[in-house]
């Protein structure tokens, strides 16, 4: 929705900046605002998004107000209207200086976090997931625009979930895989990492691979933490 008048104590302009400056040091953001619970911006780094808005996937600020305690929520995938790339929102309720309530927003394209992480792919033939715990695919690497959002079958257990490198079907396709899952730090998502069985025994050395291709993608997670 279009920027809103400044509330809650917010100096807009000086919150822009401050969003600007974080625009420019995060690798896996390309936009951060504030907008109210009912999606108006207040604040936001990119000068585009503070003229006309920032766009909100559908549901995420419902979900934001579902949560009892401030907690990350992760949109389902949609295409950004200023990157043009598919992408994930970030969200997270706040309190302003007075008291006031609002959410954080950072949208993180699926290019740049392979721009961070793309090259350790390539040369290692690694997949990656973010999924919620029922399977739904929120970005891959490689990026795979026909599974975004789409439930994976079957869905990894929690059991499954504990870092352990396991002989499992690959999540983008179904072949002989050895596969790494952990939670994320957040609740009901999920990383995964995996490679195919033929090259996981040629090379051993992909078990260091998955710890730390897997560890890369949850700081990619945290950065809204730390607003």
């Amino acid at each position: 929705m279009a920027p809103d008048e400044p509330r809650g104590g917010l100096d807009a302009t000086q919150a822009g900046q401050l969003l600007m400056g974080l625009n420019e040091y995060t690798l896996t953001l390309s936009d951060i605002a504030l907008v109210t619970l009912d999606g108006h911006t207040l604040a936001a780094g990119l000068p585009a998004s503070q003229r006309d808005g920032v766009q909100l996937p559908a549901g995420l600020l419902a979900s934001v107000g579902e949560s009892a305690v401030p907690a990350l929520v992760l949109s389902n995938p949609f295409v950004g209207r200023l990157s043009g790339e598919r992408s994930v929102m970030l969200a997270r309720r706040v309190e302003l200086a007075d008291g006031t309530l609002a959410v954080a927003v950072g949208e993180m394209p699926s290019s740049l976090l392979t721009s961070v992480l793309g090259s350790m792919t390539e040369v290692t033939g690694l997949t990656l997931t973010l999924e919620r715990d029922d399977g739904q695919l929120l970005m891959s690497l490689p990026s795979n625009d026909t599974l975004a959002g789409t439930r994976l079958q079957p869905a990894l257990t929690r059991a499954q979930a504990d870092g352990q490198v396991r002989p499992l079907p690959g999540r983008l396709q179904a072949r002989p895989a050895r596969l790494a899952a952990r939670p994320a730090l957040y609740p009901r998502l999920l990383i995964s990492v995996a490679q195919s069985e033929d090259r996981a025994l040629a090379a051993w050395q992909a078990q260091c691979d998955l710890l730390i291709a897997g560890a890369a993608l949850a700081v990619a997670l945290i950065v809204l933490g730390t607003l």
